[in-house]
């Protein structure tokens, strides 16, 4: 009776080590998606500010006021709605992730401890 007890600990510690260790092999992969999505926002209100730039420098005798500021309206409307998108992009992946990486590290946890206290249990019975 024993040995199962210590083998159904086993089985537990290795589920719970995998819960724990979720974040090692998953949240990498989120934080450098993050990464990602803030420096596509850097990158828009860079473009941005620079196509805005070239606008007001474009030659009155060419473009009229009115041209212009359409134009910049456009530009404005754009690059403003894909910065947006970015950074809901950016908060809601970082925050799934942190709370199913907690989860998982508590579930993780309880169940190490159940699974030593069943090992340490088997180990008892059986001597």
């Amino acid at each position: 009776m024993g040995k199962y007890i210590t083998a159904a600990g086993l089985a537990f510690d290795i589920l719970g080590a995998w819960l724990v260790a979720y974040d090692i092999f998953h949240g990498f992969l989120v934080r450098n998606r993050t990464e990602v999505y803030r420096a596509q926002q850097a990158t828009f209100k860079k473009w941005k500010r620079h196509f805005l730039k070239s606008i007001i420098d474009l030659p009155d005798s060419l473009y009229p006021s009115e041209d212009k500021q359409k134009l910049s309206n456009d530009i404005e409307k754009k690059y403003t709605e894909m910065e947006n998108s970015a950074s809901k992009k950016e908060k809601y992946d970082f925050s799934a992730h942190s709370y199913k990486s907690f989860n998982f590290a508590l579930i993780g946890v309880c169940l190490l401890t159940l699974g030593f206290t069943l090992q340490l249990v088997g180990v008892l019975i059986t001597e």
